[in-house]
């Protein structure tokens, strides 16, 4: 049997097309494996980014309940000194009536019940001091758990981003292997 040249024309053709769908499938392989690299290390980068993400919750729960029992301590040492008042509030009026002594011009009487009116409050704020540790604790706090709940909000985004980008290189993959098949 003899090959004329049609029928190498013929094979040459053939030959051309499982060229072609060798480097298809080649090419795929290639992007399976770059996906499947990505789209590990994505995941490894989720599943840190979780447990980042879980120990800020915790640590926010826990200021939480710092703070539920800073509150708690506060009322007891409100009631024990018989405080009705904000100490802060206290503060802040001293330093009102203070510079009002300085500033205006009144009667020695009015500037005498004034004075009387301090030592009263000073008196109180004496009492007060430590519910004022109190509350600058409380404040303290509540700041921590802003700025972590900030961090924590940050970590949630890049799961969230990692999360669809490993989705959509597992998508790649599916879609590869398909073409492959």
């Amino acid at each position: 049997a003899t090959i004329n040249n049609a029928d190498i024309k013929i094979l040459e053709g053939w030959f051309e097309k499982k060229e072609k769908f060798s480097n298809q499938i080649r090419n795929n392989i290639k992007n399976i494996k770059g996906n499947k690299e990505k789209r590990d290390s994505l995941t490894k980068q989720v599943k840190s980014d979780k447990e980042s993400r879980k120990q800020l919750n915790q640590d926010i729960t826990k200021k939480i309940s710092e703070i539920k029992k800073l509150r708690a301590k506060k009322e007891e040492l409100a009631k024990k000194h018989n405080i009705k008042e904000d100490p802060s509030r206290i503060k802040g009026e001293i330093d009102r009536i203070e510079s009002r002594i300085e500033t205006e011009v009144m009667s020695f009487d009015n500037e005498r019940k004034l004075m009387k009116k301090i030592k009263d409050m000073k008196k109180k704020l004496v009492f007060s001091k430590d519910i004022l540790v109190v509350i600058d604790k409380i404040r303290e706090l509540s700041k921590g758990i802003d700025s972590t709940r900030l961090n924590a909000e940050e970590v949630h985004k890049k799961v969230q981003n990692r999360a669809k980008e490993s989705q959509s290189k597992h998508e790649g993959i599916i879609s590869s292997s398909k073409e492959i098949d």
